[in-house]
């Protein structure tokens, strides 16, 4: 009689415990996001202290440390980590902690997500490699690094899109001189067919930008 009892209470705190745990996770999270958008270090360590997952994913789209980098604070980013922060974790929305650095062009960010093991080319929801995003946003000194670090400098997304590509759309001629440099295919070609110096002459005779420079800079590479 004493065992049976004894065992219901110890199954009622179990039980207890468990609303307690799931308590935290419905009811914590946006004040978690808040305290790491916020870069409130102390708060954040005693929330994960506290049984705050490190790895929650806010609303199935995006990681607590992807909202530190998209926060800006570096002290942030790397308390996640040290707390156990997956570096590799995707989101339902496609959103990894490398592509984020490379699209804000957070090259400190960048180098430690590395140095722990971060997967250079992960792959965002569009397909976009870090290499992609640091290209399409324009951040030369990610891409270079990026690249260094052995990033695939012809690796398409799913519509065809290079860096190279993006780098012709963007009009950028230094970050379009690099990748060549690099080994970009500079007749690669999109699924429709499309190649960087269509693209780069379908702008310039649109009158919107001046293209010439990224149009006789891929002539020049091969460019058809």
């Amino acid at each position: 009689m004493k065992t049976r009892r004894y065992i219901s209470i110890l199954a009622l705190s179990c039980i207890l415990g468990s609303l307690c745990l799931n308590g935290v996770a419905q009811d914590a999270p946006e004040d978690f996001v808040k305290a790491v958008m916020q870069g409130d270090v102390e708060v954040v360590s005693g929330m994960i202290e506290d049984g705050m997952d490190v790895n929650m994913i806010y609303k199935e789209r995006t990681t607590a440390l992807v909202f530190a980098i998209y926060g800006g604070n570096m002290e942030m980013v790397k308390l996640l980590i040290n707390k156990g922060a997956d570096v590799n974790l995707g989101t339902k929305k496609g959103e990894h902690a490398l592509n984020a650095a490379a699209s804000k062009g957070e090259l400190a960010v960048c180098e430690l997500l590395l140095k722990e093991g971060a997967d250079l080319e992960a792959a965002d929801n569009e397909g976009k490699t870090p290499l992609m995003n640091a290209v399409y946003a324009k951040h030369g000194e990610v891409a270079a690094y990026l690249l260094e670090k052995g990033a695939d400098v012809k690796a398409k997304e799913p519509n065809g899109w290079s860096a190279l590509m993006f780098a012709a759309m963007g009009g950028d001629t230094e970050i379009a001189r690099m990748l060549i440099k690099a080994g970009a295919d500079v007749n690669t070609r999109t699924n429709q067919g499309e190649t960087p110096l269509m693209r780069a002459e379908k702008i310039q005779s649109s009158g919107l930008r001046d293209y010439s420079e990224m149009i006789k800079l891929l002539k020049e590479a091969g460019g058809e």
